[in-house]
């Protein structure tokens, strides 16, 4: 297991994060085009970096995600920058990993924390999700989540900005993938919300399906 975390200018909250991982294994950081030196904190922290104009999560996301396969990765956890996700609750998403080594791993944020337009969105997502695949899921948009990398061009996503997790779920239905699993995760909220309601418009915006 290898742990992956997307930043953009993260750089007081992203050393913390990267110590944090380390204690469970290596730790890659896509720097998205960072100009507070973020990329430069990740390295100094003990991240290995990867760098790349700022395009948006779901860019960082996919480079991260795409090159760790090829380097012959078999897992990435995912975690956010800015402090959301707490590493203690790794072994728990390692684990359920180890038993269902071809499933996602979806985080499970308590629910009724965090900014209203926050929780609306994952509402919003999660009824779209369950309409268009079939699948129950408790928290569509959650970045604290594994990914399986191999045969990652049956779901990988196109998507730039923060509607990549959500709609990752879809593509991944679509393909015929073994059902996610889930696993409940703690959260805090260290600033502004910037997933959540923009995530599912930008969903809506597109039909709700993958193209």
């Amino acid at each position: 297991m290898v742990f992956l975390i997307p930043v953009w200018n993260d750089v007081l909250t992203l050393p913390e994060v990267v110590r944090g991982a380390l204690v469970f294994g290596p730790v890659w950081v896509v720097d998205d085009g960072s100009t507070d030196g973020s990329g430069a904190a990740a390295a100094a922290a003990g991240a290995r970096l990867l760098t790349r104009p700022h395009l948006g999560k779901g860019a960082a996301l996919r480079h991260g995600l795409s090159t760790l396969g090829a380097l012959g990765e078999t897992h990435a956890l995912t975690l956010d920058a800015d402090g959301q996700h707490l590493t203690s609750d790794i072994p728990r998403f390692i684990e359920a990993s180890r038993r269902h080594p071809t499933s996602l791993v979806l985080g499970v944020r308590p629910t009724g924390l965090g900014p209203i337009r926050s929780r609306l969105g994952r509402r919003v997502s999660n009824t779209l999700v369950a309409h268009h695949t079939g699948r129950v899921v408790a928290d569509s948009q959650c970045g604290m989540r594994v990914y399986p990398l191999e045969h990652q061009d049956r779901w990988m996503s196109p998507s730039n900005g923060y509607e990549f997790e959500l709609d990752i779920l879809l593509r991944y239905a679509a393909s015929g993938r073994e059902r996610w699993t889930e696993v409940p995760c703690g959260v805090r909220y260290p600033g502004p919300a910037r997933l959540g309601w923009r995530a599912a418009a930008a969903i809506l915006k597109r039909g709700l399906w993958p193209g």
